[in-house]
């Protein structure tokens, strides 16, 4: 038997999902040695987080070296039809909407496992975060409310919207988060009082929304190409 320090030296070069084979020496007896065959999963440290609604999972995908490293089976703990993700800032955490079973579950980034599920979110949507990290904001495409959620207790409150909310994106440097609704604007939410501050009527139905990096234009897909 090998001690609990060893010493072990490898030579291989690892990719993504490969295995290796190194010599382990005991550090009480440095003539005994054994080849032992580990594992190695090398990333380039870019992950995404891809919902696959299908099959109820969520693919983490190394952009750098354009793989899936592994998949989370999150309709294991409730979530059918996973449809969009979105990680925190400080990217600790992602949320995932589960459209079809009204929740949300929360996967923690360093074990890569479920950590929290957050119910009653009616068909929950686009996700996005207040600057403070203290609030997500979550759309529903079946019925007029944005939900609020606050990510240490996981406590609910609602926006009321004059549509479904589709998607959802914040602003990098103000208080203000943008939903795009089913009624042809674009909300524009004081995430300090969380009312709807005014809205942007666009021609069409709006549906993904973004903001630039710089905060000085929002762009929006329409949802029926019109």
């Amino acid at each position: 038997f090998f001690d609990e320090a060893c010493r072990a030296e490898a030579r291989a070069v690892c990719s993504a999902g490969s295995r290796s084979i190194v010599m382990v020496s005991s550090v009480a007896t440095p003539s005994l040695s054994s080849p032992v065959a580990i594992n190695t999963h090398a990333t380039s440290g870019e992950i995404a987080y891809v919902p696959a609604a299908g099959s109820d999972r969520v693919a983490l995908v190394d952009i750098g070296l354009h793989g899936v490293l592994t998949t989370i089976d999150v309709g294991a703990v409730g979530c059918d039809y996973p449809w969009r993700a979105t990680i925190d800032p400080a990217g600790n955490q992602v949320y995932v909407s589960c459209n079809f079973s009204g929740n949300v579950v929360v996967i923690d980034t360093n074990s890569t496992r479920v950590s929290a599920t957050v119910e009653g979110i009616a068909s929950p949507a686009g996700i996005a975060f207040t600057r403070d990290e203290v609030y997500a904001l979550i759309g529903s495409t079946d019925g007029g409310q944005i939900t609020v959620v606050h990510t240490k207790d996981y406590t609910v409150r609602t926006i009321t919207t004059p549509g479904a909310t589709y998607g959802i994106a914040a602003h990098p440097y103000l208080d203000l988060i943008y939903a795009t609704s089913a009624n042809g604007d674009i909300l524009v939410i004081d995430t300090s009082t969380f009312t709807i501050q005014t809205t942007i009527h666009v021609p069409g139905t709006p549906s993904a929304v973004a903001v630039s990096p710089d905060g000085r234009w929002i762009s929006a897909s329409d949802r029926f190409g019109a």
